[in-house]
């Protein structure tokens, strides 16, 4: 791709580079040769077992509709709690979400319902909310 050198092209070289280091960073997690489990180690041997849940704006209330303009996931491990929370809004007006607790608190990374340049900083902020606005992955 041909950057030019106007602010537009530098605020989106800027996200993509951002976004890029974070999959780096989150590697470990989202790693596709690695599929998470769908619930919490039943046994006490995979007590390493990451598993994902999945939530709509309610924990663990997912809408599957085909109407549904949203949807919330989570990866959780026995030692650490959740681990990551993503929400994605797809409707045309802003939605509130609910976090699951996290005994450390979350840290907002990126959102993309901020201002150009603003949802996806150079460095995660705290968040010490237990709800998430609709485009804000923690």
């Amino acid at each position: 791709m041909h950057w030019r050198p106007d602010e537009d092209d530098r605020s989106l070289r800027r996200f993509v580079t951002r976004l890029v280091r974070l999959r780096r960073r989150l590697d470990g997690l989202l790693n596709p040769e690695i599929p998470h489990a769908d619930a919490p180690p039943s046994r006490p041997g995979e007590r390493d077992l990451i598993w994902r849940e999945w939530h709509g704006v309610k924990l663990l209330q997912p809408d599957w509709g085909s109407w549904s303009h949203s949807l919330a996931w989570s990866l959780h491990d026995l030692r650490h709690g959740p681990l990551l929370w993503c929400g994605m809004n797809a409707y045309y007006q802003p939605m509130t979400f609910q976090l699951p607790e996290a005994a450390g608190g979350w840290q907002l990374v990126i959102d993309t319902g901020q201002a150009e340049g603003d949802g996806l900083a150079e460095r995660p902020s705290a968040w010490g909310a237990s709800e998430a606005p609709s485009g804000a992955a923690a």
